[in-house]
């Protein structure tokens, strides 16, 4: 199973600390993550905030796990950057995707501020 494959497999099971977990073995094995591992972790970001959105008015546990999701969405772009990966648009939209979901799109905005200043 390749590294890809467990990214699709966390997205899907709205895992992202699974997810995280998997980028970071990756790098402990000297292996860069492309964009598209990223996008897998996004993706489960944004599918975590929706189906907890989906019942209706969230709880404060719900809100406070969405805080954590965010910051992990927020912290994406420059995690790439860092790597010397180029943010494109899949990576903007799905960080746009995960703040809108979650009723906070001013986040990201300021995000997308910092990047195209």
């Amino acid at each position: 199973m390749t590294y890809l494959n467990l990214l699709k497999a966390c997205a899907g099971a709205l895992d992202v600390g699974a997810a995280q977990r998997t980028l970071t073995r990756m790098l402990d094995n000297d292996l860069l993550p492309m964009p598209e591992h990223f996008h897998f972790l996004l993706t489960a970001c944004v599918r975590d905030i929706a189906v907890g959105h989906a019942a209706g008015r969230p709880s404060a546990e719900r809100l406070e796990q969405d805080d954590e999701t965010l910051s992990v969405a927020l912290s994406v772009p420059e995690s790439m950057r860092a790597l010397g990966l180029r943010v494109d648009e899949k990576t903007l939209d799905l960080v746009v995707a995960a703040h809108t979901h979650s009723f906070r799109a001013s986040p990201s905005l300021n995000l997308l501020r910092t990047l195209f200043a």
